[in-house]
């Protein structure tokens, strides 16, 4: 997967279409790497010439839901280090917990509020 953000000079986006001004920077996400580490996987991203990286929240793992906000941090100031931005991240943990799901208990999951404060730490 390959995504391309266009960005203003400030990096916020402001079109999906190139006019004056804008230009396109090239980002990758982590679901296209396999079995490699978060900073093994920006690297990777960094020395292919990419841009920008989209991290992955799961339930578990190096980004989870109970990732402290020091290894967030941590994560970040290494992309920052390099010199590729994290642009975004994605999940799969709709598919557990429906946000439209009859059940209450589903919709209102503490993993929103995890995920909120995990995206507002390193994006």
């Amino acid at each position: 997967m390959v995504a391309a953000s266009l960005y203003y000079k400030n990096d916020i986006i402001e079109s999906m279409f190139f006019n004056g001004g804008y230009i396109m920077k090239k980002s990758i996400s982590l679901w296209s790497f396999a079995g490699q580490s978060v900073r093994d996987c920006i690297k990777l991203a960094k020395d292919a010439g990419f841009e920008g990286i989209e991290l992955v929240l799961d339930e578990t793992g190096e980004i989870g839901l109970e990732t402290s906000e020091k290894k967030l941090l941590s994560i970040r100031k290494y992309a920052d280090n390099l010199g590729i931005k994290i642009h975004s991240i994605a999940t799969g943990l709709y598919w557990s917990y429906s946000f439209a799901s009859e059940d209450g208990s589903q919709r209102n999951k503490e993993h929103r509020r995890a995920g909120t404060a995990i995206l507002k730490t390193v994006v």
